[in-house]
């Protein structure tokens, strides 16, 4: 069994975990939290923490310390865009989450040399999209009690609940999309089946878990195991030891600072711009290392890995 079967089997085993522990625990109050602190402890804050080595291997004119203050200086602004104007930073976070999804999920399954590049973003954001309204779509109400409760918010949140509260629009919506990355980005027909038996299969859970539980198990154990497999094999191309084990020893400084910045964010939630739910300032800090981390690993998904990450066949 290579390496990329072996994770593929892994998050099916912990995606399987994760549901039998919905079905015992579904009605207690804690687990959605817990779920969400795993999915940011193994996989969502380290997959991001070693993006100063990236950075450094991807725009090598920059020193280490520059670089550190680019990354910061990109989290601030971004983080405080969204403080001062939530609404704004929000529709900006989807769109850059969109297309970052879009991106982690389907890139090594597009032939880049072949097509535009400004088409193959466009199917990433698409894609991205799409399993962004297959989120909220079928657990639109949830997002009331995460966001701030503004009327702006409110209409928000209105438009979102006409999104299709089934599964199977969004099934078909994802089969359409292979499609035409077979027919136009040369993706290979079996792994375009295999993903959208995947993603249908997300969709499901998607369903039948609430908000924050889904978000965990598509954040924490598919999008970011990913990208750990991805930028592992870029920055240790070269080692004889394991990459996972030596990416996650590298990104532990970084990973513990973030726990202090969300520590922060969390004495802010409870002394300045009170109205905004501990949720949004989560969003809000998510956001804040979005930006640099999709501007830094852009060069990292262009350029590909050694072999794919996740094929699902």
């Amino acid at each position: 069994m290579t390496q990329n079967h072996r994770l593929l089997v892994g998050q099916l085993l912990l995606t399987a975990l994760g549901c039998g522990l919905w079905v015992w625990f579904a009605h207690t109050p804690w687990i959605d939290s817990v779920a969400l602190g795993l999915a940011l402890l193994t996989g969502g804050i380290p997959h991001g923490a070693n993006d100063l080595q990236l950075m450094r291997l991807n725009y090598p004119v920059l020193s280490y310390k520059t670089a550190f203050v680019v990354y910061i200086s990109l989290f601030g602004l971004a983080s405080g865009l969204m403080i001062c104007w939530p609404l704004t930073g929000l529709l900006l976070f989807l769109m850059v989450t969109a297309y970052h999804f879009g991106q982690g999920d389907l890139y090594a399954d597009t032939r880049l040399s072949r097509v535009a590049p400004a088409f193959t973003n466009l199917f990433y954001v698409l894609w991205g999209a799409l399993m962004l309204a297959a989120l909220f779509g079928l657990r639109s109400a949830e997002l009331t009690t995460y966001l701030p409760h503004t009327d702006t918010f409110g209409g928000f949140v209105q438009q979102l609940m006409r999104l299709p509260a089934s599964v199977w629009p969004y099934a078909a919506g994802a089969a359409l999309l292979l499609g035409a990355g077979v027919a136009w980005l040369g993706v290979n027909p079996r792994r375009a089946a295999g993903q959208w038996v995947l993603t249908t299969g997300l969709f499901v859970l998607f369903a039948h878990t609430r908000l924050l539980f889904a978000f965990s198990v598509y954040f924490g154990i598919w999008h970011s195991l990913n990208s750990v497999q991805l930028f592992s094999r870029s920055l240790y191309a070269t080692s004889s030891k394991a990459f996972f084990s030596r990416f996650y020893a590298d990104a532990l400084p970084i990973s513990s600072l973030a726990f202090v910045f969300l520590g922060g964010f969390y004495w802010l939630s409870q002394h300045l711009y009170a109205d905004y739910p501990l949720t949004f300032w989560l969003l809000i800090f998510i956001f804040g290392i979005s930006v640099p981390h999709v501007i830094v690993t852009e060069p990292t998904y262009r350029r590909g890995p050694v072999a794919h990450p996740h094929s699902p066949v």
